[in-house]
């Protein structure tokens, strides 16, 4: 569904691009659970990005992921470190990786 400039990848387009199977727990998600909240579905996007690599996406530094006792998650850039994170991209990016993620979905 378009409005205005920005495409939404609703729970029933969610459920049609993942009409296959029953057995998915993305879908299990979306029909058991209220999902419709407008957003992007994002979920798979670190599927898309072990697949595809770093190369389309634009990463953090290196740094560390923390834990607080509030539960609020805060990462510490460092050299050495084991995380990174996925900065957002362009608008035209977004609507590529939407598309990525309606092609990885719909496989079977």
């Amino acid at each position: 569904m378009e409005v205005g400039n920005e495409i939404e990848y609703r729970p029933e387009s969610v459920i049609s691009d993942i009409n296959w199977t029953d057995i998915h727990p993305i879908k299990q998600v979306y029909l058991n659970y209220d999902c419709d909240t407008g957003q992007k579905m994002w979920d798979p996007m670190v599927v898309i990005h072990a697949v595809e690599g770093d190369s389309m996406f634009s990463l953090s530094k290196r740094g560390v992921v923390k834990l607080t006792p509030e539960c609020v998650t805060v990462f510490s850039p460092l050299a050495t470190g084991n995380a990174r994170y996925q900065k957002p991209g362009s608008q035209s990016w977004c609507d590529d990786m939407l598309e990525k993620i309606r092609h990885y979905n719909k496989m079977h």
